[in-house]
C-alpha cells in the first residue's frame, strides 16, 4: 500500500468528505446542455477549426495524423445522418456499427445520436453472433467496414446482414483513404433485405449544413445500445437513454476533472480502446468531445497494433497527452516498456475493464511516475461505479471510492437468488448499484428477472465497502467470465457441452489467469455409466462455441459436480477448485511443488488462497509466480 505522490494538476475527490462536497452541487447543475447533440453543436461553435480528433493509421510517431476539426465532426455526422434518412432510416431507429476504430466510427456515433441509436458491435465476434445481435435490436441500418486485405469484417457483416431481415441499408466504409490509396466507389448491391451502398458516395450526396429530418431528443430518448455477453449467441442489449448518458458525462467530469478549457489549454486524450466498449466510447471519446478536448485515436486495432506499445510513450510526447486509458493486460505490457520519451504532460492513466492486480499497479506507477486511476464500472450503469483517482492515496487493490452521485449496497442473496440482508462494513456480499446513469433494463424484457433488487442493479460481482468507504471487488457471483476485459457468458459453454449425449451436468466458470485475469474453463459430470476424454470434450465445445475467446481452455471431468439443495450446479465450489489447481501449477512451475494450498473464505476479501510450505528463501519465487493473479492469496 505504497503512498505514491500524484502528478495531477486537477483535484478529483479522494475522500468521502470530498465526494460529499461534490454532491452538494446537484448533478443537473453540472450538465450544461440538454443532450449530447446540443453539447457537440456547442463545441463546434466554440472551437470551430480546432482539432477534435487526430486519427493514426499506424503506430509510427512520426506519421502525419488525419485530423478532424470540431466543425468537420458535426458536418460529417450531420451528412451521415441525412444520408441514412434518405435511405429510409427513421428517427429512433437502431444504427449498428461494425467497424474498427476509425474516423467513420466516431462520425457514426455522432450521426446515431442525431438520428436514432448508435449501436456499436465488436467486429471480432463471429458473423452468426453479429446477426443475432442485429435481430435482437431490430437494426434498420448497418455501417460496416468494406472488403479490406487482412480483415474479415466485411465477410462477417455480409453473413450477419443476410440473417437480419430488419436491416434495410448497409453503408460500406473504407480504410483506403487513410492508407494513401485512391478512393474507389463500391458498386451498389443487395444482401438479404439490405441495399449495400458506398459510405463516402452516400455521405457526399447528403446536405452537411442542415438536418433533413426532425428528431426531438428528450431524457427518455434511447441514443445508444451496447451488447453485453455478445460472445454467447444469446446477446443482451443495454439501452442507454439520453438522461443516463448526460448523467454519466457529468459524473466523469466530477470524478476526473474533465471540463471545458480555453483553446490553448485543451486537454489531449490518447484513445487505444475499442469504441464498441463503454470505456472507449464514453470515457475516452464522447466525454473529451463534449468538453472541447482533443482525442488521438490510436490506430484501427488499438493496443493490438504491432508497435503501438513500443511507441506509446513517444505518442504521448508528440501529442502532449494529458490522459489515456488501458485494460490491465495492456497496462502489464506498458509497465515493462521503456519510458523513452518526455511524458511530463501525462497526468493520469485510467485502467478498467477487469480487476487490476495490486503488484501490477504498483509496478506501473513506480516505473513511470504517472498517476494511476483504477476504475470500476459496467455497461448496465453506462459506466462509472467507483474510481481510485490516486493510486497511492486510495489503496491499490481497491477500486476506490464510490463515484459522486452513485449509491452502492452490499447484499447477500441465497442460492436461489432471494434477498437475505444488507452487509455490514467490511463484510463481503454482492455489489448492488443505483446511479443516475443506470439503464432501465435489457431491451428484451424477458431477460430482466432478478436484474434489480429494490431499484439497485445487481452487478453479479462480489465485494465489500471498507470503513473508509472504499470499494473492494473480491469475486463474482454471476455467470460472466471476464477475459482481458471481454465479457463471456458461461451459458454458451454449458449449452455446447450439454449437447453431448453422454454429458449430464456442466459448470463453466472463469479460472484465474495471470495475463487475461480470467479464462473460461468447464467442469463436467458424465451421465451414469458414460466416460469421455477431457481433450475430446474440449474439442467438442470448440466446434460449437462460435467465438474463439469463449472456448474453454480446459475441460475437467468430476465424478459429481457440487450442487445446491434444489439441484443447481454450485459454482463457488468450482471456482475454489479452479483457483487451487491454477495456483498449484504456477508454484510447480517455479520449483515449489512442496507448497500446499488451502482455499479460505475471508469475510473481507472473499476467496483467499492460503499457501504454506514455502521457505523464507523461496518467497520471492512464489511472489513472482503469483503476483499477476487478481485472486487474493497469502503466505502462511
Amino acid at each position: 500500500m505504497n503512498d505514491i505522490p500524484s502528478t495531477l494538476s486537477f483535484t478529483p475527490p479522494t475522500t468521502p468528505d470530498a465526494i460529499q462536497a461534490v454532491e452538494a452541487t446537484p448533478l443537473t447543475s453540472r450538465l450544461n446542455y440538454p443532450n449530447t447533440v446540443a453539447a457537440l453543436l456547442a463545441q463546434a461553435e466554440k472551437y470551430d477549426a480546432a482539432a477534435a480528433q487526430s486519427f493514426l493509421m499506424s503506430a509510427d510517431p512520426a506519421a502525419e495524423p488525419h485530423v478532424t476539426s470540431y466543425t468537420q465532426l458535426i458536418e460529417e455526422g450531420r451528412a451521415l445522418a441525412n444520408a441514412l434518412h434518405a435511405a429510409g432510416v427513421r428517427p429512433g431507429d437502431r444504427i449498428a456499427v461494425l467497424t474498427p476504430n476509425m474516423p467513420e466510427t466516431v462520425f457514426a456515433m455522432v450521426a446515431g445520436h442525431m438520428l436514432g441509436a448508435f449501436a456499436p458491435i465488436n467486429p471480432m465476434l463471429e458473423g452468426e453472433i453479429i446477426g443475432a445481435i442485429l435481430r435482437e435490436m431490430e437494426a434498420t441500418a448497418v455501417i460496416a467496414l468494406g472488403p479490406t486485405p487482412g480483415l474479415d469484417i466485411a465477410e462477417k457483416a455480409a453473413t450477419a446482414v443476410a440473417a437480419a431481415p430488419s436491416v434495410k441499408i448497409m453503408l460500406e466504409a473504407s480504410l483506403a483513404p487513410y492508407l494513401g490509396a485512391p478512393p474507389s466507389t463500391a458498386p451498389e448491391r443487395q444482401i438479404g433485405s439490405a441495399r449495400v451502398l458506398d459510405y463516402r458516395a452516400a455521405v457526399a450526396a447528403a446536405p452537411r449544413d442542415r438536418f433533413t429530418f426532425n428528431h426531438p431528443i428528450d431524457n427518455d430518448t434511447v441514443s445508444a445500445l451496447f451488447h453485453t455477453g455478445g460472445t454467447t449467441g444469446a446477446p443482451k442489449l443495454a439501452p442507454h437513454r439520453q438522461q443516463a448518458i448526460m448523467a454519466q458525462l457529468g459524473m466523469i467530469s466530477a470524478s476526473f476533472g474533465h471540463r471545458e478549457l480555453p483553446l490553448e489549454n485543451r486537454m489531449g486524450f490518447l484513445n487505444a480502446l475499442p469504441l464498441f466498449h463503454i470505456f472507449g466510447k464514453y470515457g475516452m471519446c464522447l466525454s473529451p468531445l463534449v468538453n472541447g478536448g482533443h482525442t488521438v485515436l490510436a490506430t484501427p486495432a488499438g493496443f493490438r497494433t504491432p508497435g503501438l506499445v513500443e511507441n506509446f510513450w513517444k505518442l504521448v510526447e508528440r501529442y502532449k497527452i494529458a490522459s489515456t486509458g488501458a485494460v490491465p493486460t495492456a497496462l502489464s505490457v506498458l509497465a515493462h516498456a521503456e519510458v523513452d520519451a518526455d511524458i511530463s504532460s501525462l497526468e493520469m492513466m485510467i485502467v478498467g475493464g477487469s480487476i487490476l492486480p495490486s503488484p501490477l499497479g504498483r509496478a506501473f506507477v513506480e516505473r513511470t511516475g504517472v498517476a494511476l486511476c483504477d476504475v470500476y464500472g459496467m455497461t448496465e450503469v453506462t459506466g462509472l461505479v467507483a474510481c481510485n483517482p490516486e493510486a497511492g492515496r486510495a489503496r491499490i487493490g481497491s477500486v476506490g471510492l464510490v463515484s459522486p452521485y452513485v449509491r452502492v449496497r452490499i447484499c447477500t442473496f441465497d442460492a436461489d437468488g432471494k434477498y437475505v440482508k444488507d452487509c455490514e462494513r467490511d463484510e463481503a456480499g454482492e455489489i448492488c448499484v443505483d446511479s443516475p446513469a443506470k439503464f432501465p433494463g435489457y431491451l428484451d424484457a424477458s431477460r430482466n428477472d432478478g436484474v434489480f433488487h429494490d431499484g439497485f442493479y445487481r452487478t453479479g460481482d462480489l465485494g465489500r465497502l471498507d470503513a473508509e468507504g472504499a470499494l473492494w471487488v473480491t469475486g463474482r457471483a454471476k455467470d460472466i467470465i471476464i477475459r482481458g476485459g471481454h465479457n463471456i457468458d458461461a451459458g454458451v459453454i454449458e449449452d455446447a457441452l450439454m449437447a453431448h449425449p453422454d454429458v449430464a451436468f456442466v459448470g463453466a466458470i472463469g479460472q484465474p489467469d495471470a495475463y487475461a485475469g480470467e479464462t473460461p474453463c468447464a467442469y463436467v459430470e458424465m451421465a451414469p455409466g458414460k466416460t469421455a476424454d477431457p481433450a475430446a470434450l474440449k474439442d467438442y465445445a470448440a466446434e460449437r462455441v462460435a467465438e474463439r475467446a469463449a472456448r474453454p481452455v480446459e475441460v475437467l471431468i468430476l465424478p459429481a459436480l457440487p450442487k445446491t439443495a434444489v439441484g443447481k450446479v454450485y459454482k463457488p465450489t468450482l471456482r475454489e477448485m479452479a483457483a487451487e489447481r491454477v495456483f498449484k501449477a504456477a508454484l510447480n512451475g517455479v520449483g515449489l511443488s512442496a507448497a500446499t494450498i488451502e482455499v479460505q473464505q475471508d469475510p473481507k476479501q472473499g476467496m483467499v488462497l492460503a499457501i504454506s510450505g514455502v521457505a523464507a528463501s523461496e518467497q520471492a519465487a512464489a511472489e513472482q509466480a503469483l503476483n499477476g493473479f487478481t485472486t487474493a492469496w497469502r503466505l502462511v
